[in-house]
């Protein structure tokens, strides 16, 4: 339908080219107006005629796009159980450009541009019969239309390759879903092996060792033994306690001192106290 209207357009064009130069031959016309007609008509003709090449995509070509696409949307997500992981990745690149997961596992999704294409279109009634006016703001139906076509007619490498390979996808059993291997669940000790676990941690003896003795995990004896306000070895010291080091130095601590009250080494303070920009006084207290 375009493609008629604007051939009829480019002949008015061409036929009004003809009349404004016989016209300057009648001395009807002045040379300035003819010179800026013609740059009108010129410009229009050069519009047309880009039009007119982007219309050379066929109908049947952007159809067996479209099949394609619409084929590998169809029960997608049996296709992606029965797919391989390789087939995986081929299959979340066809469909888009971007996948983002945050912190809290909500995913943001960036489709292909064809695929958002065929999503953001809307059916219109196709009842223009004019050329698009964006210069007004005022845009075609057929424009849309005619876009989306030429996406459709060279679809990207990997949605290609997809399309090829899903038939042979869909043809395949799904193999039934392994059952998740539950862990029984270990009982948490009473509390004389606590206290026996507490005491020997408190000797010296190592964490994993404990906790193999106790039948338990050493992260988990490690919650444990902390909820019994144990303090474990080589744990960097908390907020609070960095700031007890801190007031505690300033009001003329030794670092020695201040280990002793909190738990650390002095080596352990100093090294806090520099990573937290205090400076330090020299051995003559200055």
């Amino acid at each position: 339908d375009e493609k008629k209207l604007l051939a009829g357009q480019k002949a008015k064009l061409e036929a009004e080219q003809v009349k404004l130069l016989q016209a300057h031959y009648a001395d009807a016309i002045p040379l300035d107006l003819l010179k800026t007609e013609q740059d009108r008509i010129r410009a229009s003709l050069q519009a047309i005629n880009g039009r007119l090449d982007t219309l050379e995509t066929t109908y049947d070509k952007a159809k067996v796009g479209l099949d394609a696409i619409l084929g590998l949307l169809t029960d997608i997500g049996d296709v992606y159980a029965k797919a391989e992981p390789a087939e995986r990745r081929m299959l979340n690149r066809a469909l888009f450009d971007r996948i983002t997961i945050d912190d809290e596992d909500q995913a943001t999704l960036e489709p292909a541009e064809a695929i958002q294409t065929i999503l953001a279109t809307s059916p219109r009634p196709h009842n223009e019969r004019t050329l698009p006016r964006d210069h007004a703001g005022q845009g075609s139906n057929i424009q849309l239309w005619v876009d989306l076509a030429g996406g459709l007619s060279k679809l990207a490498p990997s949605l290609g390759r997809m399309s090829a390979s899903h038939q042979a996808i869909r043809k395949r059993t799904c193999p039934p879903r392994p059952r998740r291997r539950t862990v029984a669940q270990v009982p948490r000790p009473d509390e004389a092996a606590l206290r026996d676990a507490e005491a020997a941690y408190l000797a010296g003896r190592s964490l994993k060792a404990i906790a193999k003795e106790v039948g338990i995990g050493h992260e988990r004896l490690s919650r444990l033994l902390r909820e019994r306000g144990v303090r474990l070895r080589r744990q960097p010291p908390t907020r609070e306690e960095m700031a007890e080091m801190q007031t505690r130095y300033n009001e003329g601590a030794s670092l020695e001192r201040i280990g002793a009250t909190l738990g650390y080494s002095a080596g352990t303070v100093r090294t806090r106290l520099l990573t937290a920009g205090v400076v330090l006084r020299d051995s003559h207290g200055r």
